[in-house]
């Protein structure tokens, strides 16, 4: 084969691009292009061996087609940087985002110019939301918390702009930002600057800037769609992590059936709370320090979350709904019940837990039984106890397991809060929890 055939099937293949009006060779004409090459070959060039296509008409065949797909790379990128540039276009420089003033929590002037050479994640939203606002503000935590974990990465500030300033004062949101991160700046003002603030972000701009309305419509099609698959994929991926989770822990790896009695002397079992919200802390009554800390902090988050089911608005989300009617059948009882258990049997009698739990809130149902009934409960949700060695006065300190644990109407195991979650902490993670379960098993239209 002599080295024009080379030539003549380049000159070939480019001629063979007019097929195309693009001047690209398609997938459905390269079956075409093979049998016409392969024709050439047999009329100008027959072939050394068994066939007439050789080795050099394959590797002219390769080499055009490399440069084919070289160019048609190039092609993309040239289109996909021009759309770039028509985007940043049509956007303008201000489209979505702009200058703002408005007050920290601290009464301190802030605005859009003071974070200048800086990332923010702003999130808007207000401190009287019962459910949504708690989930993305522990989100925003997470994402900062996890963001300073990483090595290299620039300095992000998060920002949380209430939506409701008539409420929301700057000692409110300075109360409501510190539940989640002492890092986020809470911000506030009055009814203009926010109404301002909240249209720097939600309005792009209009008229006689390059901002068409056709733009601006295929823009938001397009946005519409890139977020209804941002949720759907955020819901599956939900989704799959409760069921991973679930999977994981197992359905009795954290909790279980076990049998109790009260301070009144009444059995008591797991399946008495079946449809309620249950938390429960593991501790003895002549513990010195520790226990009586997380009992006061058991007690404020039932009185907070009793506030938070009266609290009247007009938004309520189907979780508040529910715990609403659950407190008007039963308003002596708060639909989220705390449990006292007691990890020391021997001295803690029904009547000295009943005289114990009294001291922090009457609505704490404390928990005893025989040592055998007591290491079975403890024993299901893994805490650890050990009696230590008694002193002269026959006295001695139990070592155990430092958790409160949260489980669902079904009697499943939810989440746990150690002793360096504050109050304010395990309210929003209860709360979030409580909005989950609802969405999860909330009936739709037609079921």
């Amino acid at each position: 084969m002599s080295r024009s055939l080379i030539s003549r099937s380049y000159s070939m293949i480019k001629s063979f691009s007019g097929l195309s009006q693009s001047k690209l060779i398609t997938s459905r004409q390269l079956p075409v292009l093979r049998n016409t090459v392969r024709s050439y070959c047999i009329k100008k060039e027959p072939g050394k061996g068994k066939g007439p296509v050789t080795f050099r008409s394959l590797t002219a065949i390769a080499i055009g087609g490399a440069g084919l797909l070289g160019f048609m790379w190039y092609v993309k990128d040239e289109k996909e940087q021009a759309l770039l540039r028509e985007r940043k276009r049509q956007l303008g420089k201000a489209a979505i985002g702009g200058e703002w003033e408005l007050v920290d929590s601290d009464g301190k002037p802030r605005s859009s110019k003071d974070f200048a050479g800086k990332w923010l994640l702003i999130y808007f939203g207000f401190t009287h939301c019962p459910d949504i606002c708690p989930e993305e503000m522990e989100k925003m935590a997470g994402v900062i918390e996890d963001m300073e974990k990483e090595p290299n990465m620039p300095p992000l500030v998060p920002l949380f702009i209430t939506v409701d300033p008539q409420r929301d004062t700057k000692e409110v949101v300075a109360k409501y930002v510190k539940e989640f991160s002492p890092k986020i700046i809470g911000l506030t003002g009055t009814v203009d600057q926010v109404k301002h603030a909240c249209k720097a972000f939600r309005e792009p701009g209009k008229g006689k800037g390059p901002v068409t309305f056709r733009s601006l419509t295929a823009i938001a099609i397009g946005g519409a769609g890139l977020l209804g698959f941002m949720w759907y994929v955020k819901d599956e991926k939900e989704q799959a992590l409760l069921r991973e989770r679930k999977r994981q822990l197992g359905k009795a790896a954290i909790g279980g059936e076990w049998e109790l009695v009260d301070s009144d002397g009444k059995p008591r079992s797991s399946k008495d709370f079946v449809g309620k919200w249950l938390l429960i802390y593991f501790g003895f009554t002549h513990c010195p320090d520790i226990c009586p800390e997380e009992m006061e902090k058991m007690a404020g988050v039932i009185e907070d979350m009793g506030k938070i089911i009266n609290f009247e608005s007009i938004q309520f989300s189907l979780i508040n709904l529910n715990l609403l009617k659950f407190s008007e059948k039963e308003p002596n009882v708060p639909p989220l019940v705390p449990l006292f258990i007691t990890v020391d049997p021997q001295r803690d009698t029904k009547e000295v837990v009943a005289k114990y739990v009294k001291e922090f809130s009457p609505k704490i149902i404390g928990l005893t039984g025989t040592v055998d009934q007591v290491k079975h409960a403890c024993k299901a949700f893994r805490v650890y106890f050990s009696a230590g060695p008694r002193d002269d006065d026959n006295d001695y300190i139990v070592d155990h397991t430092i958790i409160m644990y949260l489980v669902n109407p079904e009697g499943e195991f939810v989440d746990y809060y150690g002793q360096t979650r504050n109050k304010e902490q395990v309210k929003s993670s209860i709360m979030v929890n409580m909005a989950k379960y609802a969405k999860l098993h909330q009936k739709g239209w037609f079921s």
